[in-house]
Order: structure tokens, then sequence, then C-alpha cells
């Protein structure tokens, strides 16, 4: 590894939606919960996207406008007063690879915005889907 772990969910530049596998997830959430980084773990199981949002909206404690679409999830995760995380976040996604897939791009989305504000965003899936990048090697 080229640099610590912490060091690397740090760095708002390099965060964004990234997969992960089982064995890399006790080192990050235990990196990020040393900083002062908002860390939430959401298993989404096997519902449909539709059940995915709701259960994400509470799991999240989103504000009750929420209304459990993929423009507010990305609506949510961007915006420091309905998700607040000064500091930062890392979000662990389990579920469905489908489910997972549909809600890829809101959550790249968010990822993004969050990153543009300096604030680092890592959403992570617990999964293997290949069309999400791998977390960058820390």
């Amino acid at each position: 590894m080229n640099k610590p772990t912490h060091t690397l969910l740090t760095e708002h530049r390099q965060a964004g939606l990234f997969r992960v596998s089982q064995s890399q997830l006790g080192a990050l959430q235990k990196a990020a919960a040393a900083l002062p980084m908002l860390v939430h773990e959401v298993d989404i199981g096997c519902q449909p996207v539709h059940l995915a949002l709701v259960t994400l909206g509470k799991a999240l404690h989103f504000p009750a406008w929420y209304g459990a679409n993929l423009d507010a999830l990305c609506d949510c995760l961007s915006d420091p007063d309905s998700f607040p995380a000064p500091d930062g976040f890392l979000l662990v996604l389990r579920g469905h690879s489908q489910t997972l897939a549909a809600l890829a791009e809101a959550l790249r989305a968010a990822a993004e915005a969050r990153n543009t504000a300096k604030t680092p965003a890592w959403i992570l899936l617990l999964d293997d889907l290949t069309e999400i990048p791998p977390l960058p090697a820390a």
C-alpha cells in the first residue's frame, strides 16, 4: 500500500463510488471511525429499487421531503443540510447487484457533488459489479 488508509479517506479528489470486498471493509471502517468522518452501513437486501430507496431514506435519516426516488437520493446525499457530514462520510451499501447497479448513477453524482465541495464522500458497494471501479489502492 502506498498511503495509509486514513490518508486516502481524507482526500476528497480521490473519493467517489467504488466497489469493495468484505476483506477490505474492516480496515476502511476502522480508519473512517478514527477520523471525524460519518460512517454508515446499510443492507438493502434483495428489495426492488423503490423499496431500497425507502430503506436508505430511513437508515440515513433523510428529511421528511425525501421522495424515495433517485433524484431525491442524490439531492439528500449531496446536500450538507439534509445529510450533515462536514468532515466527509463513508457509506457502505450491501444488497442485490441489480439494485445496487440501478442506484449507481445517483450515488456517483452525489459523491461528485460532495467532493466538489471538498468534502470526501466515499460510497462503497459491497459487491463485484464490474461496471463500478474498485477502491483505489491506499
